[in-house]
């Protein structure tokens, strides 16, 4: 009891107190801001100061109260009464703080006052430049070694020297810049002002490790890669990167202004085999052993003789606009095309050649006649190719690469053939029209999944975003999204000649649309702008079929890129080669023989690969990059492998084919 009553007694003197500053509070307010002394001011600063450790003091005493208070309606009084002290604290400091900020803009107004004139021409000057001065961001830190010298003297110079900044803003700023195993070093340090100090000094005795420091910047030079081929980038490259580490050691205390001659040993094992030749020619030329700062000019010079002749070799002569090139434009997507016309050369009917009764009247010669006539190839009777580059089994009776209605043994009556050679609807000429269904499907056992990822897609008009799902395929040279989609969003499009999409099999796709969107990541701030072509539609669902996700055992700690993997879902967007590795980076988690990779990217964890699923002898339908309008092709597959024996004496009119 006896110590309760010294602090309720204490307490009553910190109350005292906060009554003497409420009363200096009312006397400071009478005061004009503009007419406030320097003297003033400094001095509601100090007693302003001194009334915010009070708090402290305070909140110290108020607590030990609470501790001692046994009984419940005692414990709510002295909870009242700490609401009403921490109200009147809250009020005056914040009263305080005004007046003083206040005091300081009427200075600074002074201050500008007696510069009217420069003033006055500067601001219009500035109103006609219209100039807008960038932010500067503070720099973040993970932990990485090699950034710790940077990342301290900017956060020093920009945060920990600026007395403006209160010291718990300065913990919120420290916090809000560190990533990974940085984070952690001060992750159980209790967020207040008095603990900002114990957390900077903690990061610093982490990281501020010379000896560390120094080996991981040695390592960075011992492990840089030689150059494989001759260019201006890669020299200029090598001399900002050894300049950084070295740099980085000078400031360490290693004596690196004596290393000239290790450096430059280093440097030289690290070039080309074409530059290297010519130091070796510009060191015979000299007198004395050559300096690092020589040596770095003769890089520099290199670089900008290779920059010059690159320029030179890479500059197209100008030609007038009007005059279009007759070349058709071209991008490869490895596709295959399912082509809705069938039209017979012969009588031109809805059939293919091979269904062709007037065809299929005539004897052999006559029908490699018509063959040879039309320019067609005599093993599938298609156009845009020579039988020997025919990917199509040969005849069924001698083999040879020929159309078994074209074989010499078979008489006038056109009844005997063999349907491995009936042309599958998946199969396209060289040649093919513009309407033509872009398809790419394979048969083989199991569920592979293909990389797939949910982004969001900036509408330009409103800044709405929308989650769609896209495809990633580096086997494609372009990028493309769907009609659906474009139409949605109203994504603007720009109109250009028809572009030629080649695919397997030189299958062919017009586009003649184009519109860029602005693609942004779901797990962090990544985001690019992609130009894709339009076309009508890029697969179908992926997967083709749910996958049981029970059986992959993945890390539990990963973002993954598309949650929904294991749901068919579908393809608004393919992201080709042209971004692909824009994405892509980081490591790789192989998750097991005969189940799919991880691939560490921008958009959060890729997951490619065999599942495991369906593995039997039942055979899926594996999509390998772009699947459409398919179904009559596997039809045709399964009618070609449940065909009769050869010594039936009658065939089914689609085994007539060939």
């Amino acid at each position: 009891m006896a110590e309760l009553k010294s602090l309720i007694q204490e307490r009553g003197t910190i109350r005292g107190r906060v009554t003497a500053f409420h009363k200096y509070m009312k006397i400071t307010e009478a005061i004009d801001s503009k007419a406030m002394h320097k003297v003033q001011l400094n001095e509601l600063q100090f007693k302003l100061e001194r009334f915010q450790n009070l708090l402290t003091v305070f909140d110290e005493v108020q607590r030990k109260i609470e501790l001692l208070s046994e009984d419940t309606l005692e414990q709510e009084r002295q909870l009242q009464e700490r609401e009403t002290m921490e109200n009147n604290f809250c009020s005056l400091i914040v009263q305080a703080q005004n007046i003083i900020e206040s005091c300081i803009d009427a200075q600074k107004l002074n201050e500008t006052n007696r510069n009217d004139g420069s003033l006055n021409s500067f601001e219009s000057k500035s109103k006609s430049l219209n100039i807008k001065l960038p932010t500067i961001n503070l720099p973040s830190f993970d932990g990485n070694y090699l950034k710790w010298l940077e990342f301290r003297d900017t956060f020093r110079s920009m945060v920990n020297e600026n007395e403006s900044i209160p010291k718990i803003n300065k913990f919120h700023y420290l916090r809000s810049v560190l990533e990974g195993s940085a984070a952690v070093v001060i992750k159980s340090i209790e967020f207040s002002s008095e603990n900002y100090d114990v957390a900077w000094d903690l990061l610093c005795q982490r990281y501020d490790n010379t000896r560390l420091l120094v080996n991981n910047h040695l390592r960075a030079l011992f492990s840089f890669q030689p150059i494989a081929r001759e260019s201006h980038q890669s020299l200029r490259y090598m001399i900002d990167y050894f300049t950084k580490h070295l740099r980085a050691l000078g400031t360490l205390k290693e004596p690196t202004s004596f290393w000239d001659t290790l450096i430059i040993f280093m440097m030289t094992t690290k070039l080309d085999g074409a530059t290297s030749r010519k130091w070796e020619e510009h060191r015979n030329c000299l007198t004395e052993p050559p300096s690092l700062e020589s040596f770095c000019e003769f890089l520099r010079n290199r670089a900008d003789v290779l920059e010059t002749v690159h320029f030179c070799k890479t500059e197209q002569p100008k030609t007038d606009k009007h005059v279009q090139s007759k070349e058709p434009k071209y991008t490869k997507a490895f596709v295959a095309a399912n082509s809705s016309s069938k039209s017979c050369v012969i009588c031109s009917k809805n059939h293919f050649l091979y269904e062709c009764d007037k065809f299929k009247s005539k004897n052999v010669d006559a029908r490699l006649s018509l063959v040879n006539k039309h320019k067609l190839c005599s093993n599938c009777f298609k156009s845009g190719h020579r039988p020997s580059r025919c990917f199509r089994k040969g005849c069924r009776i001698c083999n040879a690469k020929h159309n078994s209605l074209l074989h010499k043994q078979l008489q006038e009556n056109g009844t005997v053939n063999i349907d491995n050679n009936i042309p599958s609807p998946s199969s396209s000429s060289q040649g093919g029209s513009a309407n033509e269904q872009v398809s790419l499907s394979a048969m083989m056992p199991g569920q592979v999944l293909l990389c797939t990822a949910q982004v969001r897609i900036v509408d330009p008009n409103s800044n709405k975003t929308y989650l769609v799902k896209a495809l990633l395929d580096n086997g494609s040279q372009a990028s493309f999204v769907t009609e659906e989609l474009q139409r949605k969003i109203n994504l603007p499009i720009s109109h250009q000649n028809p572009m030629k999409v080649l695919g397997i099999n030189n299958a062919v796709c017009a586009a003649s649309q184009v519109c860029n969107i602005k693609m942004q990541s779901r797990v962090n701030s990544f985001h690019m702008m992609v130009s894709c072509l339009v076309i009508p539609h890029i697969t179908n669902s992926l997967p083709n079929v749910e996958i049981d996700t029970s059986t992959l055992n993945l890390p539990a700690n990963i973002e993954l890129a598309d949650p929904s993997f294991f749901n068919p879902s579908d393809i608004h967007i393919l992201l080709g080669a042209d971004v692909f590795w824009e994405i892509v980076h980081g490591h790789q988690i192989k998750l097991g023989r005969n189940k799919p990779t991880l691939q560490e990217s921008r958009l959060g964890w890729l997951i490619s690969g065999p599942t495991g699923v369906g593995s039997g002898s039942g055979v899926h339908n594996k999509i390998c990059n772009f699947s459409r309008n398919i179904n009559e092709s596997l039809s045709r597959f399964w009618e070609i492998e449940e065909l009769p024996p050869l010594n039936r004496q009658k065939f089914s009119k689609v085994d007539e084919g060939t």
